[in-house]
């Protein structure tokens, strides 16, 4: 084992035969840390297969993981959310994909819901743990704001449980 260092930075390689040698770190002048790479471009970078772990500097992200293009995955950002999907998570726990988004909590009356492309939600859990559909404000177990259509199987029985089991129109 030895290390070399060359155009600012350190490199630490191991012997992986007779006469070669396969870098395993390098330590650019800078302060970055790379691991399977001799060019770190952020703080800690470590880059195997298809995809890259990122420590960050930036002032959004501290950590990420990319593809092999480049394009961030899976991000930790300042504020401790984390996204899929997203370079910038608004809430806990954030994924978009398509035309949806899953979002944790973002507010003091949500634990999680989803929003349609433009951000607003088609379904959410209150931190009360009441269900909505069509409303951000459920005020009972699930409540559904707009049409509802149950269908039922064999045999074809919808029951109401509890002391009034009676249909309010």
């Amino acid at each position: 084992n030895y290390f070399s260092g060359t155009n600012s930075r350190l490199d630490f390689k191991i012997a992986s035969g007779v006469g070669t040698q396969v870098n395993v770190m390098t330590l650019k002048g800078d302060g970055n840390v790379g691991i399977g790479t001799t060019g770190p471009g952020s703080r800690f970078e470590v880059v195997g297969g298809s995809s890259t772990f990122r420590g960050s500097d930036s002032n959004s992200a501290i950590a990420g993981f990319t593809d092999a293009g480049g394009n961030y995955r899976v991000v930790i950002s300042t504020t401790g959310n984390v996204g899929i999907g997203t370079t910038g998570p608004g809430s806990r726990f954030e994924v978009v994909g398509g035309s949806s988004t899953f979002k944790g909590s973002d507010s003091n009356s949500a634990i999680a819901g989803f929003t349609d492309a433009a951000g607003n939600y088609r379904v959410m859990i209150s931190t009360s743990g009441n269900v909505g559909i069509g409303t951000t404000g459920p005020g009972t177990k699930l409540e559904v704001v707009g049409d509802l259509r149950l269908s039922v199987g064999n045999p074809q029985t919808i029951q109401f449980i509890g002391a009034n089991e009676n249909i309010a129109r």
